[in-house]
């Protein structure tokens, strides 16, 4: 069975495709490896393998290399082997015919579905050609025999036919006669006085050019020769050229109305279009506060500590205004201005801001004081007076809330040990 013959009438595309119409599927045939042992297939595991007579013979022929004796693998040769071993296990049956014909019943081939169709009673009438189909053939067969006398002459180059000799009469001139041929070859400018000119011509654009010339010459001048009935079909059946758009200064004024409405009424929907996309943008530039509000309240509200539940946190922007507006209110606030409480209902007050002045100067004492982490005063600044470079004073105290002439101190004290540092690390090198 031609298996190969029978999935390609069912569809295959043949070697390298896969069997399904998506190709997704294997594109080559599936390999099964067996081996059972080192010996191969076809022998037992435990069997002898002493003999493999092709490595006896072999070894023999190499030990009598030289002496004249006859090999064994001359005797191979001659006269045959029984085979045996890896050869006896193996036994060609017959062969199994296979159940697809090489035509499948029920289907036919293209060219057995074409005769059949060209058997039925419809399609047994040939089509009928019009007059003026043959004669536009015939005029083209004519045409075509103008441009092999062309070709035969010499007057246009070919590499398939050698031109012959200018002697001698021709189908063409016969039918035509030699005047008309001659004609039809100075008109398209290859005898006469464009012979020059359509050598250099041909020289310049080629053999097909000239062809169209010849074409075009004889063509005009076998439609002169038919008579007025045979020309007037085949220009009907000419496909009408087209026609050129009339300028304005010609059209009609009902033509010019007609496409000044149409130019406005497209302007009109234009601006329409445009006035409807505006509105739109404006609607929602009115609303967006409305639409913030409404999609923010649908979200779980926000906690501000000391302010209390928000619909949103404050920005940056707004946080760094609510700071500015209280220094402003705090500079502005003195105790000229301040509001007095009346409290001579009140049986005792009590002072909870206490004095400015008094603050002031203790913030001031604190600002210059080194305060370790249990709030004992380790060190106080002295106006004009330099910083000890002594660590003691700011070890265990960040950096940050350290004064300023400290921090100053505390960087020449760790710059100075690692000059010394390094000095130490270089004299080690030296030594």
């Amino acid at each position: 069975m031609d298996a190969a013959g029978y999935l390609k009438r069912q569809g295959w595309r043949g070697d390298g495709h896969s069997l399904d119409h998506t190709g997704r599927g294997i594109r080559k045939p599936l390999l099964v490896s067996k081996k059972v042992d080192v010996l191969g297939i076809g022998l037992n595991k435990h069997a002898a393998v002493s003999d493999q007579w092709w490595m006896r013979a072999f070894d023999q022929g190499l030990k009598d290399l030289g002496t004249g004796k006859r090999s064994a693998l001359a005797d191979v040769r001659e006269k045959g082997m029984a085979y045996g071993g890896l050869y006896g296990r193996f036994v060609q049956g017959e062969g199994v015919a296979g159940t697809f014909d090489e035509e499948m019943e029920g289907k036919s081939s293209r060219k057995r579905k074409r005769e059949e169709d060209l058997q039925k009673p419809g399609n047994t009438e040939k089509k009928v050609k019009t007059n003026t189909e043959a004669l536009e053939k015939a005029l083209n067969r004519d045409v075509r025999t103008f441009v092999s006398e062309a070709v035969r002459r010499g007057l246009i180059h070919s590499d398939d036919e050698k031109p012959a000799a200018k002697s001698g009469s021709s189908d063409t001139a016969s039918k035509f006669g030699e005047e008309a041929v001659v004609k039809v070859f100075t008109k398209a400018g290859l005898l006469g006085e464009g012979k020059s000119k359509a050598s250099d011509h041909q020289d310049k654009y080629g053999r097909g050019k000239l062809q169209r010339a010849v074409k075009r010459a004889a063509k005009n001048f076998l439609v002169g020769q038919l008579s007025v009935d045979e020309q007037k079909a085949l220009s009907k059946d000419e496909p009408r050229s087209k026609e050129k758009p009339k300028p304005k200064s010609q059209e009609e004024p009902s033509e010019r109305d007609d496409k000044t409405a149409a130019r406005e009424a497209k302007a009109l929907r234009k601006r329409e279009r445009k006035e409807k996309k505006s509105t739109k943008q404006t609607d929602f530039e009115f609303n967006a506060d409305e639409v913030k509000f409404t999609t923010s309240a649908k979200a779980k509200s926000k906690t501000i500590p000391g302010v209390g539940a928000v619909d949103r946190y404050p920005t940056k922007a707004e946080k760094r205004a609510k700071k500015q507006q209280a220094r402003k209110d705090k500079e502005n606030t003195t105790p000229e201005h301040t509001p007095s409480e009346d409290t001579s209902n009140v049986g005792c007050v009590a002072d909870t801001k206490g004095d400015a002045g008094l603050e002031g100067r203790s913030s001031s004492s604190d600002s210059m004081s080194v305060i370790d982490t249990v709030g004992n005063i380790r060190y106080t600044c002295k106006p004009g007076k330099a910083v000890p470079l002594d660590p003691t004073i700011w070890t265990g105290i960040k950096p940050k809330l350290l004064p300023k002439p400290v921090r100053k101190a505390r960087s020449e004290y760790m710059s100075e040990r690692r000059e010394a540092r390094q000095a130490r690390k270089a004299k080690k090198l030296k030594s």
